[in-house]
């Protein structure tokens, strides 16, 4: 820390010295400096976010919808496999096509008599 003061206090003496300024005019330059570098900083920072945040934000929306996109796929691809799985199994299976078309289109064997039990009310 004390090297960086020595060699601050070094360019005060020697600037005084090459221009024959007084130190109180070079600590006012030195102060005019530091304060047109924060305002640099700060503006270069703030055209930085200015330019740069809204793309950001965007890609961090993208980055949502790829991953709800994504889990989207998967149910959809899990639920493809089952089908596919059913698929099979009713050409496959007598008896897992007797038990649909039963269930689902109501038919019934010659002789057989269906009983519908209401319930109470």
């Amino acid at each position: 820390m004390e090297a960086g003061k020595v060699s601050g206090a070094k360019r005060l003496l020697w600037l005084s010295q090459k221009f024959n300024i007084g130190k109180n005019k070079i600590a006012q330059l030195s102060s005019i400096k530091g304060r047109r570098f924060l305002i640099l900083l700060f503006g270069g920072i703030l055209l930085f976010l200015i330019i740069f945040l809204p793309g950001y934000t965007k890609l961090q929306e993208l980055k949502d919808r790829h991953k709800a996109l994504e889990e989207k796929i998967s149910k959809i691809e899990l639920e493809n496999t089952l089908l596919e799985n059913e698929i099979l199994q009713i050409d496959e299976d007598p008896v897992y096509q007797e038990e649909i078309i039963r269930k689902r289109l109501g038919v019934v064997r010659k002789g057989e008599v269906i009983y519908k039990i209401e319930p109470e009310e």
